[in-house]
């Protein structure tokens, strides 16, 4: 029974200190509280902007005209294949020049 009473006034002394302490504890703790409370605001705030930005970005992107994807592997337009020489043409040039020689 002396061993438990040593230990009740040991408890009810550092629980007797240990009050004051808590009161400085809970201070500091509000104060660290308001102060993540104050940088998460700031977070919020930078997140907001870096949204606005990457929006921003993606209508200017968007402001270009759209890119045409081939919807099938069809034949080249026509106005490309005018560009060239019709077959026929190449074949027949170096016969023309057989015949020069």
């Amino acid at each position: 029974q002396s061993e438990q009473g040593k230990s009740a006034e040991t408890d009810l002394s550092a629980a007797s200190v240990t009050n004051a302490e808590l009161a400085a504890l809970i201070a500091a703790l509000k104060q660290t509280t308001e102060a993540l409370q104050g940088q998460n605001r700031r977070m919020d705030e930078q997140n907001l902007r870096l949204d606005r930005l990457e929006r921003n970005q993606r209508f200017s992107r968007n402001n270009s005209p759209p890119r045409r994807t081939p919807t099938s592997q069809s034949p080249p337009c026509q106005e490309t294949v005018r560009q060239r020489r019709p077959a026929l043409e190449r074949i027949e040039q170096p016969g023309k020049k057989r015949d020069h020689v």
